[in-house]
């Protein structure tokens, strides 16, 4: 992994394919721009997490993708769910 992967913008180049991507499509306004939005990061991570070496794949990378469904879990959860505190 690079690690001026977060100052590669400095240099005038695009930031990682992620952000750089075009507009959300039409399932936002389905679902919303949370879960589209945090859906699109999850496409990002599941690649990135594979390159990372084997002794931080399965600790570090496991967390990462652990964390982040639980997250989009709790959206989805918000967005459909009828009874609001």
């Amino acid at each position: 992994m690079n690690i001026y992967f977060f100052t590669s913008w400095v240099q005038g180049e695009a930031l990682d394919p992620f952000f750089s991507s075009p507009p959300m499509t039409d399932n936002s306004k389905r679902t919303g721009a949370a879960i589209e939005a945090h859906y699109r990061f999850l496409a990002w991570l599941a690649p990135v997490v594979a390159k990372f070496p084997k002794s931080h794949k399965f600790t570090l990378g496991d967390r990462f993708e652990t964390i982040a469904l639980d997250v989009l879990e709790a959206l989805i959860e918000a967005t459909y769910t009828r009874e609001r505190t």
